[in-house]
């Protein structure tokens, strides 16, 4: 952060003297871009991650809503096109977080309302597309219990084709299978 200096005096320098208080209130700040702030959003890497059991990519990251003000947002590319489920779960703490998917344009494509600390969505997505997740207070109302607290927030989405689908030929991703002449048995390489 940055120093501030606060200067108090009186308004006659010769006549105004004596004890005062000096109470400053700041607002905690944020762990997370706010929604105004969407390209400023943390990257969730589901690039990286592939699970061979389920088929799926996921990334993880964790949050608090300070104030009843705050919300939190976060961004992904699709690896590949289908649906993708985000979830928001509140184990340590009261909040009632609901998530919210935008799309690059900052249009919602859909919202899960918190039920007993848990909230999920699950949206469409096209394979490179940029998506934008927002975790948002409760809607019991300021000042309940259920605005502040931690989170987790998780993506699931289909993962990235290890090979082309019926008309993406072109993607450079093909497969070719040799064909031994003996056996007759193709080898993908």
């Amino acid at each position: 952060g940055r120093p501030y200096f606060i200067v108090v005096y009186g308004s006659n320098l010769n006549a105004d003297f004596g004890r005062y208080s000096l109470t400053v209130n700041v607002t905690p700040p944020a762990d997370h871009p706010n929604l105004a702030d969407f390209p400023l959003a943390p990257q969730l890497d589901l690039a990286a991650t592939f699970d061979p059991l389920t088929f799926t990519a996921s990334a993880t990251d964790t949050g608090e809503i300070e104030i009843n003000s705050d919300d939190d947002v976060f961004r992904f590319v699709a690896p590949a096109g289908g649906t993708a489920t985000v979830t928001v779960t509140t184990p340590d703490s009261g909040l009632a977080g609901n998530v919210l998917v935008y799309d690059s344009a900052q249009n919602l494509l859909g919202t899960g309302v918190a039920t007993n600390g848990t909230a999920t969505v699950t949206v469409n997505i096209t394979a490179n597309q940029q998506y934008y997740v927002r975790v948002d207070v409760g809607a019991t109302g300021a000042g309940q219990p259920d605005d502040i607290g931690t989170y987790t927030i998780t993506v699931n989405t289909a993962p990235v084709d290890d090979y082309a689908d019926q008309g993406q030929f072109s993607a450079g991703n093909v497969g070719v299978i040799t064909l031994n002449n003996s056996t007759g048995f193709g080898t993908l390489s």
